[in-house]
Formats: structure tokens, C-alpha cells, sequence
């Protein structure tokens, strides 16, 4: 897998990477919510921008791209 590398160097362009901020990570993009601004938003939220429950994550300090998928097996 990849090194940690500093939030600044981030992609904000909707691409989903892992990110982390003090003992937490969550796969996470860059995006707008409608009542909280713009800021890094845990993938479970994505879905949930209009509504009042999605909020950017504070304290984010690294990221990393997300591996990729497992190789699909021939059968």
C-alpha cells in the first residue's frame, strides 16, 4: 500500500481516497454539502449532501489513493 502522504497534495476533484486525521481513517472525497460547505466527506455521507447529517470531516491530516480491487479470479 501506499505512504501517507500531507491532506495539501489531495485530490479535490471528487476522487475517493483514504484519508486520516490523529486515530481514524475513512475513504472519503472532496466535496459540497448544502448547509456545511465544502470539505472532505466520509463516503457514507455522499449520498447525503442536501440534507442536514452530511459534514465535511475536521482534523484531516493524510491521504492516500485507494488500492486497487482484487484481481478477479478465471473459473
Amino acid at each position: 500500500m501506499s505512504e501517507w502522504r500531507d491532506i495539501s497534495t489531495a485530490p479535490k476533484d471528487g476522487t475517493e481516497i483514504i484519508i486520516a486525521g490523529g486515530d481514524w481513517s475513512s475513504c472519503a472525497s472532496w466535496g459540497e454539502t448544502k448547509y456545511h460547505g465544502s470539505g472532505w466527506l466520509d463516503a457514507c455521507d455522499l449520498a447525503h449532501r442536501d440534507s442536514y447529517t452530511a459534514r465535511p470531516l475536521s482534523g484531516v491530516t493524510s491521504w492516500m489513493p485507494l488500492p486497487l480491487p482484487p484481481e478477479k479470479e478465471n473459473t
